[in-house]
């Protein structure tokens, strides 16, 4: 073990391990140290003097009850030999043992994963059932010219860029007070307004960062109109500089000032020597990173996945050590909201019509057409029973809600509300339970919301606090992509691909029109020929003419249909929305083998596009997406240039929970 006066002697041993993650960077140990943590640097010598070092690690040791200690390794050990990492890992353990007898030891290995090294080490060692970090990055390549970066990354990113470009910017890159100032600002505002729980660093912790870690640290923030729009802060080791935090103001967010920050970037640390930049993580497992994830993903980076978290110890240290994990990330969480609804919350039964009824939905934010009254009639006409619920707080509309139910017995029930509650959803606990259960006169229910709002934590936890759980078998993947149809240059939006077909489509002998009224009987041949097609029968039942018919006749000129035909006027693909104020969802969608060869969907797409502007819709839900299990579908979406968006989704509360256990699969097969 080293003492404090070796810092000369580290160096020299990070030196033999080029690309080292700045996490094992000194000065990195002692901001840490400010922190409450002991650093501790360990190395490995090799018994041949002539040989290069086996290992070096930096640990962060802090004390744990009952005097055990938890050693956190953020960024190694580093290794020589890729194949010895699960052996030095071992080695570092015992001598963390012979040091303080107890001892919970976690690392977290910032080297690319290989197969054989990741065997051998799942052989002898565990996996954290809680991992702190994703074990997912991506790095950027500094060595290319700014041109040819810049035509190197996604189309839709290269144009924010340069739009932000436009938008009378100004940069500064230094580490004086006034600029850490600025950068903590930029951080609390963007944690405030987008209620997220990120960590993020004050004035005096990245004063306390610069202090340790001097040149290593780079902070740039862009001003527009003379306020903070957007900053970052980067730390660098060697050739390796990691993107550790950033964010942008709502004002920042307008003009697309992080893109134009990234350009920015890119000049400075190649200036400073720096060849590669790690973006600090992706987590495509994680629906709430949908966001950052493809922020970060369209700058021409390669995913680079690492080993990753490993743990070792007795069980009662991991059991320690993970409770203490635990704390750690309940800590960096925003405060709880009240664990039930506020006293003053009155939920009845709806009384008003249903026009009356849809003008409410409309002055609340995140109404959804799901919750409209003809959407509660078309499922009417398949045996569920529509029931509206309003919560009134000191005599004002607070909560709207719309339920489909369906009895299976005298006891028992199923209350399925798609696309709500609408409004607070501080109002939506035990209250709101009991007086659906009243409504449906049953005592037991199994109650399921689908929230299409995009996802807060905040939100998320006071839905927690107020009984409900993330539902087990959930029927939507809870992501989707938002299409803006008040952008000044949408085509310029479109990606390269998507823009070569749409001009292919529109190169042949085929015409895309408002179907003034849609046959559900042609629509339905579209539908079977598609499905015939990919091999998908099983699907069938999604579109039956029955549901078709439903809709079209429910909501007549607010369900617009684009048809597409050939020149002999067969028909070669569709493409259907139902509207509702400012908004539209993706209702209809299909094309047959012919369509599919001319790139009619594209055609149909576009039209549609053109009819919801003239509509006054501003924005359309694409009907959400499943990037992994319907990747195809999802491309198609994605390169109409819209935003990914992650809902709240599913939540499900059952009494007893026997009930959704038992149920859950079922309901999930009949409501999907």
């Amino acid at each position: 073990m080293l003492g404090d006066a070796d810092e000369a002697r580290w160096q020299r041993a990070l030196d033999a391990h080029p690309g080292a993650p700045v996490f094992q960077h000194w000065g990195w140990g002692e901001f840490q140290r400010g922190g409450g943590w002991t650093p501790m640097r360990l190395i490995s010598e090799p018994r041949d003097p002539s040989r290069e070092t086996a290992a070096v690690a930096q640990v962060l040791g802090r004390r744990m009850p009952e005097g055990t200690m938890f050693a956190w390794v953020p960024g190694g050990p580093l290794v020589s030999e890729p194949s010895r990492t699960a052996e030095m890992m071992q080695t570092l353990h015992r001598t963390l043992l012979d040091e303080f007898g107890r001892c919970y030891t976690r690392c977290n290995v910032m080297a690319p994963h290989d197969k054989g090294t990741f065997m051998m080490t799942n052989a002898s060692m565990r996996r954290p059932n809680r991992p702190v970090n994703s074990r997912y990055s991506v790095f950027v390549d500094l060595t290319a010219p700014h041109d040819a970066w810049l035509k190197s990354i996604r189309k839709k990113h290269r144009y924010e860029v340069k739009r932000a470009e436009h938008s009378s910017l100004e940069w500064t890159f230094s580490t004086d007070d006034l600029s850490l100032s600025l950068l903590a600002d930029v951080l609390r505002q963007m944690v405030e307004e987008k209620r997220i729980d990120v960590p993020i660093y004050s004035f005096p912790q990245l004063a306390a960062m610069r202090g340790a870690l001097g040149d290593s640290m780079t902070v740039v923030v862009g001003l527009h109109d003379g306020q903070p729009a957007a900053g970052a802060l980067v730390l660098s080791l060697g050739g390796r500089s990691h993107y550790l935090a950033a964010g942008s103001t709502h004002a920042g967010r307008k003009v697309s000032a992080s893109y134009a920050m990234m350009s920015r970037l890119y000049q400075h640390l190649q200036t400073k020597g720096l060849t590669t930049l790690d973006l600090g993580g992706i987590a495509p497992s994680n629906r709430r990173a949908v966001g950052v994830d493809h922020f970060k993903l369209g700058f021409g980076g390669e995913v680079v996945e690492y080993l990753g978290e490993w743990e070792i110890g007795s069980v009662p240290a991991r059991l320690l050590g993970n409770a203490a994990v635990r704390r750690i990330i309940r800590s960096s969480r925003p405060a709880k909201p009240e664990k039930t609804e506020p006293q003053s919350t009155e939920w009845s039964t709806w009384e008003g019509t249903d026009r009356e009824w849809d003008e409410g939905l409309m002055h609340l934010p995140h109404y959804s057409v799901y919750q409209s009254s003809r959407w509660g009639e078309h499922r009417k006409a398949f045996g569920w029973r529509p029931i509206k619920l309003v919560a009134r707080r000191n005599g004002t509309v607070a909560t709207m809600v719309q339920v489909q139910t369906r009895r299976y017995s005298r006891l028992t029930g199923l209350a399925w509300a798609p696309g709500g509650p609408v409004g607070d959803v501080a109002s939506c606990g035990p209250l709101l339970r009991r007086a659906i259960a009243q409504e449906m006169g049953v005592r037991f229910v199994l109650h399921r919301l689908n929230l299409t709002r995009p996802h807060s934590d905040e939100d998320a936890f006071r839905l927690e606090r107020l009984g409900w759980s993330t539902s087990r078998v959930p029927i939507l993947s809870g992501l989707s992509l938002v299409y803006d149809l008040v952008g000044p240059d949408r085509e310029a939006a479109l990606t390269k691909n998507w823009r070569h077909n749409l001009r292919r489509a529109q190169k042949r002998p085929i015409t895309s029109y408002l179907w003034t009224n849609p046959s559900a009987d042609e629509m339905k041949t579209v539908y079977d020929s598609m499905h015939a097609y990919k091999g998908i029968e099983h699907l069938a039942g999604q579109n039956t003419v029955d549901s078709m018919g439903s809709l079209i006749g429910l909501f007549g000129g607010d369900c617009l249909v684009v048809r597409c035909d050939d020149e002999d006027g067969s028909f070669l693909a569709l493409r259907g929305a139902l509207v509702m104020g400012d908004w539209a969802w993706d209702t209809f969608a299909a094309s047959t083998p012919q369509g599919r060869k001319l790139y009619a969907s594209y055609h149909a797409f576009w039209t549609l596009m053109e009819c919801c502007r003239e509509r006054g819709v501003r924005n359309y839900d694409m009907g959400g997406i499943d990037p992994i299990g319907n990747r195809g579908v999802y491309d198609f979406k994605q390169g109409t240039g819209a935003v990914p968006t992650r809902f709240l989704g599913e939540w499900e509360f059952s009494q007893p929970r026997l009930l959704g256990l038992i149920a859950g699969q079922r309901i999930a097969k009949r409501l999907g």
